[in-house]
Parts: structure tokens; C-alpha cells; sequence
């Protein structure tokens, strides 16, 4: 089997991230090309959907030649999701990869995050207000500490936890 989710290290030679913002009427398209990966990489993904929240709530991240992806790729799409969603919005994500796609499968956020296969089914998404899966977890149970010096990687495993109804 292939290796699905990549070191940082492996994920150096490849592209940076390089991103590319338009509109679709209400609905801000982040196409995503390169890696995604700790550091700047993440930075600059963060920063676009934040300047981007200041004029819509509903983005979607067209990921279709995004290389790679690490950890703190998956937590800072997951800080965004949170993000939108505290303010009323969401994010959708569409065209991954079938290695992405399989990240997600494996870390279990397919039940988190809406995957889309094409822009146009992300834009319906938006318009039926369809209520994002996993948005009511059970009623947490057990507290868990975890100490790490990543964000992402925290909002990442937060999300994770709760939906299997942890504190």
C-alpha cells in the first residue's frame, strides 16, 4: 500500500502552496496548487480565508492539485471550518485527490468536512443549507489533555475527539 500522508520532510521538494481566489455570487473559490504543509505554507492558506471572511461566509477550497498535505494541512482546514462555522458560514472542499481523499478517510474527517467533486456540486452544497455531518456530537463524556505547540494539529485532534464524544 502507498504511503497516504507524507512526512514534511518528503513534502519539501515539492511546490509551495500557491493560491488563487475567485468568486462565484456569494461564494469565494480558493483553487490550491502545491503542498500543504507546515509553516509558511499554512500561513498563507489561513491568512487568504481570513481576508476572505471579511466579505463571505461560504468558501470552498478546490484542491485538485494540491500535492501533499501533513498535519498541520488537515488542522488548519479544520481551524478554518471552525472558523466559518462560529460565524455562521461553512467550507467545502472539492476535487481532492484520490490520496487526499483517502487522508481524510483515514483520519476520519470525510464525516467533518463536506467533500465535493466539482465546484458546481459545492456551490448546490451552499445553496441547500444541507446541515454539515457530524455538527451535533454526542454529549462529551471524558475530558482528555493533550499538550502540543501546533494549533492546527490541537484543532485537528479537538474535532476528532469530540466526535467521538470527548471533552
Amino acid at each position: 500500500m502507498d504511503n497516504v500522508i507524507q512526512s514534511t520532510s518528503e513534502l519539501e521538494g515539492a511546490v509551495p502552496l500557491e493560491l488563487q481566489a475567485n468568486w462565484a455570487g456569494e461564494v469565494a473559490v480558493v483553487r490550491c496548487r502545491g503542498r500543504l504543509v507546515a509553516g509558511e505554507d499554512v500561513r498563507a492558506l489561513r491568512a487568504e480565508v481570513e481576508r476572505l471572511m471579511k466579505e463571505t461566509r461560504q468558501i470552498v477550497l478546490q484542491m485538485e492539485e494540491v500535492g501533499g498535505m501533513d498535519s498541520s494541512g488537515l488542522g488548519v482546514i479544520v481551524r478554518l471550518l471552525g472558523a466559518l462555522r462560529a460565524a455562521h458560514g461553512d467550507l467545502k472542499l472539492c476535487k481532492l485527490s484520490p490520496q487526499l481523499r483517502q487522508v481524510f478517510q483515514i483520519t476520519n474527517l470525510l464525516g467533518v468536512v463536506q467533500i465535493c467533486e466539482t465546484e458546481e456540486e459545492a456551490f448546490k452544497a451552499f445553496s441547500t443549507h444541507a446541515r454539515p455531518a457530524g455538527e451535533n456530537p454526542a454529549e462529551p463524556q471524558t475530558k482528555i489533555l493533550c499538550v502540543d505547540d501546533s494549533n492546527d494539529v490541537l484543532a485537528c485532534l479537538r474535532v476528532l475527539l469530540q466526535r467521538e464524544g470527548y471533552e
